[in-house]
């Protein structure tokens, strides 16, 4: 097939996007925590399906299953006020950024950051520090 003109051309891009699309799904529920709000800050969903969520507002880290709908809280990082990220590093360990933010008032601690490895392959979550990073900021 030859097009020989812009507009056609066009026409024919749209049709090919047009045809890829498909219905939109409605979004679910998976979970809905207890209490007053949680500040989510960051996701990864493992191998098994389950997704990882950190929170900004406490230094709590939750598996969320979402064929069950339950939340489970796994790991809680007392030197810390918040979780602000979180990467896999190999299958089923990953790598979570805690610090001190204050989510009602924006104010970042200064020094109070580093990089903590949590594994999940075993029975049990652990954490290690990985390195405290006193220069970094929010």
């Amino acid at each position: 097939m030859r097009l020989t003109s812009l507009p056609a051309a066009l026409s024919f891009i749209g049709s090919l996007a047009s045809a890829a699309l498909i219905e939109r799904q409605s979004a679910t529920s998976i979970y809905k925590s207890t209490g007053s709000g949680a500040w989510i800050e960051g996701m990864a969903v493992r191998a098994n399906g389950n997704i990882l969520l950190n929170r900004l507002d406490v230094p709590e880290l939750w598996n969320i299953d979402p064929v069950t709908k339950t939340g489970t809280k796994l790991l809680t990082f007392p030197e810390a006020q918040s979780l602000a990220g979180i990467t896999e590093l190999t299958p089923d360990v990953f790598a979570v950024v805690t610090g001190s933010f204050n989510t009602k008032s924006f104010a970042v601690k200064a020094g109070s950051w580093g990089v903590w490895k949590v594994d999940l392959t075993g029975a049990t979550p652990t954490s290690t520090l990985i390195k405290n990073v006193p220069e970094s900021g929010f």
